[in-house]
This record gives C-alpha cells, structure tokens and sequence, in this order.
C-alpha cells in the first residue's frame, strides 16, 4: 500500500506541476517568478536526493519481490567434462567366486586356458569421459526460515519507503528557508535603498543649508558619512540577494534567476504546542523507519531459531546426457527422493546470532525512546520560536509608527535649525533598523513553522497559512497589518 501511495504523489505532483506552470513565468531577460507552492513541487521533481531514496524503494521492492522464489525449487544444470590418468577397469578375478581363483595350479591353469588374465579385465569407463544432467530441490520444510527471510525484506522496503519520507520533509525545510530567505534579502535591500533615497535627500538638504551657512560644515560631512556607510551598506544587501537567488535556483535547478511571488508572512491561527507535538510523533517517519528496523530484528530472531530445526525437502534428477559406457549405463537416467537435513554443529553459533538480534531489538527500543524525546524538544522549541516571532513582529508596529513620525518631525525640525544632523541620521537609521527587525522576525516564524508542519508531515497545508497572514510590510498584494 505504501508503493501505491508513493506512486501517486509523485503523480499528483506531476499533474499540479503541469497544471499550474502557468504561475512560473520567465521573462526575456532570463528572471523567473514562481510561488512557493510551485518551487514546492520544482523541488521534488529536481532533487537528486529524493530521487535517489526512491530509487532505493524501488531496490528493496524489487529485492523483496526476488525473495518469492524461495518458495520454489531450485532446478540446475550441470555439466562435467573430466580427464582420468587412464580408463576405470574392473577385473572379474577381484570379485567372488573368481576371488583367489589364481591362487592354485588348478585355476591358474584354467585362467591361461580361457586367454589369461587380460581376459577377466573389462574397460568400464574411458580416461575422457562427460555428462549433462538436471537436478532440483525443493525445500519444503525449513523451520519458518523462509516465512521470516521475506519479514526482513519487507521491513527493509518500509525502511525505504520512510527514508524517502525523511528526506522529503528535510527538503521541505530547505526549500522553506532558501525560498523565503531570498524574500527576506529582498526586503532588506528595499529597506536599504530606501535608507539610501532618504539620507541622499537628507544630504541635498544639509548642503544648500550649509551654502546658505545655516549649519556648519560638520553637521553635513555627518550625513554625508552616514549616506556613504548607507550605499556600502545598500551594496551588500544586493550582493546578498545575489547569492540567495544563485542558491534557490541551484536548489530548483532552474538557470534563470528566481524571484519569489510570495512575500514573508506571519499567522497568529496555529495549532497549540501540545496539538503539534501530538502530530509529530504520530506521524514520524524517522519513528516508523525503527519500527521497521524492530520488525526486521524481529525476522533475523526467526531466521537463526530456524537454524535449529530440520530441513525437510524434495530431491530430483535426470540424465540429460552420458557417456556411452558400462559406468553410466549403470546409472539410471533419473531419480527422486525426500532428503532431511539436520545441522548438529554450525560454524556459526546459533545461540550467538539470536543474542545478537536480541540485542539490534534492545538498540531499536532504545533509538526510539530518543527520538520521541528528540521529536518531542523539536515540536516544542519550534512552536515556541514561532510565537516569539509573532510577539516580535506585531510588538514592532508601534515602533515603525514611533520611528516615522520621530523622522518627520526631525526633518522638520533640521530644517528650522532645531535638531542636528546626528540626531536626524539616527531617525532615518532607527527607522531602518525596526523594519529589518519586522521582516527577521516574519522569516523566523516562517522557518519555525515550516519545520513544524514537516516535522508533522502536514507540508501541504503551509499555504493556508499564508492566507490570513500579515503581508502588508512585505510586499504588494498583502493585507496590511491592522
């Protein structure tokens, strides 16, 4: 069932793909604009390591499906060619009544009468001599070895199978963070160049003001410094961008440069600490894949106490081809039979071998026990993470709404000779700082999020998230924050 399951995801993700590539647009300039939801599923069909975690399940499905055929007998050919030192020769004389025959004059004399001994010696097979033959064996009996050997293979094929799982939500996360952290540099470089517009104006100001020698000379090289150290500071905002965008589109494997429809969000409606912490370990790949491996110590368990029984099984064979000879004459051309095995001494100790798999069991158990405290701690610091982002984010609104009007007002008041230039400079750069740390804060929540709902396995529920969002600070089409 799990097969079937994989085998349609990957289809409805081809199906959406082809469905919604209209959202994905490259323009003549080689840019693409693409909505998460769709680098979502860009990833997948591009990622290397998924693909080769399926190729895995694929690798123990077929391994376990090869595993039917101990069910069957095994029919061999087998051929033989073989060189002697000279031709098999039985001698009649060797043989009762004729035993000792030569002792006495009386047979002696007999033997010489009837050709001597070369008479009484009979070629039964030449120095050079081949056959051809079929043999089978059909095991049935063997203790349940081969009931648990396939419980192991199948345990390996669900080993698979959440392997690819994990490595699914790990790229999840990855697409989470590299997706909206190329949205977060862009926020920053809007923030820098407005940093920028703003103090380029400030600048023009504090010149004519010092050329109509309303401030001094040093009130205007204060800005002029703080214009420069804002174009530095603008440059490096876009060199990061840069580097984000590379690594989005290497992560999509997509050459154009990418650029994100969908803007940094944040959501007051999630689920509580204890809801999502429930969800993870329910729905844990890494939880199921120990299970997996418990069920596969527990065949491996089977597989050595089976050693101990007997092997009952079903022999045949048939003479193909043989030499033309008295030895194989002497043969029949087939035979059939039941033969029993019993192992009494193993060079391999049994009794060793089911304490080893007792031992992989007790490892198992304790795996899991971590995880589920692991998963656990994740959940909940996670969720934490993402309401402390929620606080910070809607906790600044105040201050960009302080930082506007503190700025408006020191415009002003530099302007009529009231307020320095350090003082209007720190205005503009306060202004700055409290939306870089809105728009950190919202990727934060993002990135905690993300990690919760791959942690679930509830990937496809992010966009509902982002539907009644605060956007409004991040870009156009968002609801402004009230």
């Amino acid at each position: 069932m799990k097969k079937i399951h994989i085998a349609f995801v990957r289809l409805m993700q081809f199906v959406v793909l082809a469905t919604c590539s209209n959202l994905a647009v490259a323009d003549n300039a080689g840019k693409m604009e693409i909505s998460f939801l769709d680098a979502w599923l860009e990833a997948q069909r591009n990622s290397n390591f998924l693909e080769a975690e399926h190729l895995n399940i694929e690798r123990a499905q077929l391994q376990h499906d090869a595993t039917r055929g101990l069910y069957f007998p095994r029919v061999d050919l087998n051929a033989a060619y073989v060189q002697l030192d000279g031709p098999v020769t039985a001698d009649a004389l060797d043989f009762n009544p004729l035993s000792g025959f030569a002792e006495n004059p009386i047979g002696e004399s007999l033997i010489d009468l009837l050709g001597g001994p070369a008479a009484f010696r009979t070629d039964i097979s030449d120095e050079r001599f081949g056959r051809v033959g079929l043999s089978a064996i059909w095991p049935v009996y063997t203790g349940g070895r081969i009931t648990a050997i396939r419980e192991a293979s199948q345990a390996q094929t669900d080993i698979a199978q959440e392997l690819f799982d994990t490595q699914r939500r790990v790229l999840f996360e990855q697409v989470v963070r590299v997706y909206f952290g190329v949205a977060l540099a862009q926020k920053n470089l809007d923030i820098r160049q407005d940093e920028v517009k703003g103090l380029t104006q400030h600048l023009n100001n504090a010149t004519k003001m010092e050329e109509q020698g309303q401030i001094a000379k040093v009130e205007r090289l204060s800005v002029a410094a703080a214009h420069d150290r804002a174009i530095v500071a603008r440059g490096r905002a876009e060199r990061e961008l840069g580097i984000a965008r590379i690594t989005l589109g290497e992560l999509l494997m997509q050459k154009a440069m990418i650029k994100p429809l969908d803007a940094l969000f944040i959501s007051e409606t999630i689920p509580t600490e204890e809801e999502f912490a429930t969800r993870i370990l329910n729905n844990s790949p890494v939880l199921r894949e120990l299970q997996a491996r418990d069920k596969e110590a527990q065949a491996l368990v089977k597989v050595q106490r089976g050693r101990f029984h007997p092997e009952l099984f079903v022999f045949a064979d048939y003479e193909v081809y043989k030499d033309d000879s008295i030895a194989f004459d002497l043969i029949p051309d087939w035979q059939i039979g039941v033969g029993l095995n019993i192992t009494i001494v193993d060079r391999i100790g049994r009794s060793k071998s089911i304490g080893a798999a007792h031992k992989t069991r007790e490892a198992v158990t304790e795996l899991s026990q971590g995880t589920e405290r692991a998963l656990n701690l994740a959940a909940r610091i996670a969720h934490r993470k993402a309401e402390q982002a929620v606080t910070e984010y809607l906790g600044l609104r105040s201050s960009i709404e302080l930082a506007k009007e503190n700025l408006r007002l020191r415009e002003i008041a530099f302007k009529q000779g009231m307020s320095t230039s350090v003082e209007l400079v720190d205005a503009q750069l306060f202004l700055s700082v409290v939306n870089a740390e809105q728009s950190v804060a919202a990727y934060q929540f993002v990135v905690s999020l993300g990690r919760l709902l791959a942690l679930s396995g509830e990937m496809e529920s992010f966009t509902e998230y982002q539907r009644p969002g605060y956007q409004g600070a991040f870009g156009s089409g968002g609801v402004e924050p009230k």
